[in-house]
């Protein structure tokens, strides 16, 4: 559980780029990993063993498995009234890694 924080961290630090990104263009279509200031995705940490950001939607497997089978986080926006929010699912979920 400690090494997933990693994950959860990068997960995270996507998530101001893609709100800025969705403020600009008015919805999330095109907030993806390196087009309108969305970085491009890392894969440099420890923990992480892919990553892509397609249309605001951070997905990340990682190198931690649980009997075989890697963990993934997932983190989705949606626009209310003006205000992003995000939801967490993925197999972290059932596990009790992320909220």
């Amino acid at each position: 559980k400690a090494k997933f924080a990693e994950v959860i961290s990068v997960g995270n630090s996507f998530k101001t780029t893609v709100s800025l990104c969705m403020d600009d263009l008015g919805t999330n279509v095109g907030c993806s990993a390196g087009s309108n200031g969305v970085p491009a995705a890392d894969t440099a940490p420890t923990n992480v063993f892919s990553m892509t950001v397609t249309d605001g939607v951070i997905t990340i497997v990682s190198t931690v498995s649980v009997e075989g089978d890697a963990i993934d986080f997932i983190i989705t926006p949606t626009t209310n009234s003006g205000s992003v929010t995000w939801a967490q699912t993925g197999s972290c979920l059932a596990k009790g890694w992320c909220k």
